[in-house]
């Protein structure tokens, strides 16, 4: 298995799967990237992964709006308010909840690591 070294310095982001890394069970790392849209307003937003038989190690991302160039996901606030989760489901999706209205972030992405249980 061959690894990118540019990934090392966090460049290799892709809406193609791709070996990574290895996890520390000795199985190859792969990582995926979804373009998400829009923020949902206050609710939740899915979106499928088209993914199987993994095990999530890892889930971040970065939404983008009028006012703000970059905000990294998930979001926590002491009071709960502005709040964004994220979560992978047990039905291979991918769950966006907010708190609030962020309805000027159109420009989501999530990044997905994760392992095989093929592997």
């Amino acid at each position: 298995m061959s690894i990118s070294s540019t990934w090392w310095g966090g460049n290799n982001y892709s809406t193609e799967e791709q070996v990574v890394g290895i996890w520390i069970d000795g199985k190859p790392l792969y990582q995926k990237t979804y373009n998400f849209g829009s923020l949902p307003n206050s609710t939740s937003k899915e979106l499928s992964s088209g993914l199987t038989n993994v095990n999530i190690v890892n889930i971040f991302g970065i939404s983008r709006g009028t006012d703000i160039l970059g905000m990294p996901l998930p979001r926590a606030t002491s009071d709960g308010t502005y709040t964004i989760d994220l979560t992978y489901r047990s039905d291979n999706k991918i769950r966006v909840t907010t708190a609030n209205s962020w309805s000027g972030y159109d420009t989501t992405y999530i990044t997905l690591q994760y392992t095989k249980t093929t592997d």
